[in-house]
């Protein structure tokens, strides 16, 4: 069967999204995930899942950079750790420029690209390569204009989806490994995997008592 915007919001808002969010995120999901072959009930939950997580409910759009001390920035980010940078404090466009300098195809701290590519739409796309990987895989030209990843819903949902796609995390939904998908996106640390298969397990049920396969 077709999967609708309403049905889409519905399993949002059972998920844990609010209504007013469920609704406008569904109409630029739906429409994303199509266009990336996430198309049946275990793929779709296993992205909403992580992006449950990644974008807090799909409330923010970009990582937060704003630390209050330097000791919980050098917990952070140990490229940080035994240079006193006392003015990365409350700096989070400083902070980004320097943690994120010449990795994932970014250039020097003054360049700027630290804070222009830093983590950015719901599933936290970072570093100038992987603003291209996007912009080759949909040719919104989010390199040139990389607010379009903060801002833009249509490029937002696309961006995941193609993180989803070119990981090849479809293998892992078809078999409801959550845990692999979580080791997908967020690496060996597996950072709140128990949640993320909780909140996909809740969206796969929704989808059921929905009918859609």
């Amino acid at each position: 069967m077709t999967m609708t915007d309403e049905q889409l919001t519905e399993v949002l808002i059972s998920t844990g999204v609010s209504p007013s969010i469920a609704k406008v995120t569904a109409k630029s999901l739906r429409p994303a995930m199509a266009l990336y072959q996430i198309d049946t009930a275990q793929r779709m939950a296993g992205l909403i899942g992580q992006l449950m997580v990644e974008s807090i409910s799909f409330t923010h759009t970009e990582e937060s950079l704003y630390y209050t001390t330097l000791a919980r920035i050098e917990a952070v980010f140990s490229k940080t750790r035994g240079k006193n940078r006392k003015d990365l404090v409350r700096n989070p466009k400083g902070l980004a420029n320097f943690v994120y300098a010449g990795r994932n195809g970014n250039g020097t701290e003054a360049s700027g690209d630290g804070w222009n590519y830093r983590g950015s739409g719901w599933i936290q796309t970072t570093g100038k390569n992987n603003f291209q990987k996007v912009f080759t895989a949909t040719k919104l030209d989010v390199v040139s204009k990389p607010d379009l990843l903060r801002t833009d819903d249509s490029a937002i949902a696309q961006a995941a989806c193609v993180y989803w796609s070119d990981n090849k995390l479809n293998r892992f939904a078809d078999k409801e490994d959550w845990d692999s998908i979580t080791k997908g996106v967020n690496g060996p640390a597996m950072l709140e995997a128990k949640q993320r298969a909780a909140y996909s397990k809740k969206a796969l049920a929704a989808f059921k008592r929905l009918g859609v396969q």
